[in-house]
């Protein structure tokens, strides 16, 4: 169903996604033990910040990513690879990738921030759902009925991480206003007379 030429590409690109994701992993684990301290510490809103700052930068440190894969996709492809149809291949999933690099940063950083909140089923179901539920059929339907081969595989494998992106943000901003919210009425009926 796939040509050796995209399946070439896909493995140059793919490897260079995933060493850009150590880095938001990175990120994401060190925002789950300083939210998971916050959080045991009874420190809501500290917790909060720590979540949001993390997203920030993992966002941050991913979109710089995007934009060396989007403007030098076809000079990274050519420092594994000198044949011509696989170059340009890898240039396009590299572009394809700039644009999910920021989406699976947010995901990446947001499931380990949730993780420091103890919460873990409901993170589990979200991702399942964006990756099997969504990216496996938009990608299959964009790769083979639309005939954009690799590139539409990896669309929707984009639009998955989006919706994953999207969903655990919210939640981990849903869970964590509550709270803050929460301490800050308790805090506030303690101290009036």
């Amino acid at each position: 169903w796939i040509s050796a030429a995209a399946l070439a590409a896909h493995q140059i690109a793919i490897n260079c996604a995933a060493t850009s994701f150590m880095f938001a992993f990175g990120i994401g684990m060190a925002v789950c033990i300083r939210v998971g301290h916050a959080w045991g510490a009874g420190h809501y809103r500290r917790m909060r910040r720590i979540g949001l700052v993390g997203l920030g930068l993992s966002a941050s440190v991913m979109g710089v990513f995007g934009v060396l894969f989007m403007s030098a996709g076809e000079p990274i492809a050519r420092l594994f690879i000198a044949t011509p149809a696989v170059v340009v291949l890898t240039g396009q999933l590299l572009f394809v990738a700039a644009f999910f690099q920021i989406f699976d940063g947010l995901q990446v950083t947001a499931l380990s921030a949730l993780r420091g909140l103890n919460d873990v089923r409901v993170p589990a179901l979200v991702a399942a759902l964006a990756y099997w539920i969504i990216a496996v059929p938009v990608g299959y339907l964009l790769a083979f009925p639309a005939r954009w081969g690799a590139a539409g595989i990896w669309i929707g494998l984009a639009i998955g991480l989006g919706a994953a992106a999207v969903v655990l943000s919210w939640r981990f901003h849903r869970r964590t206003f509550w709270h803050g919210a929460r301490t800050e009425l308790r805090l506030a009926a303690q101290a009036s007379p």
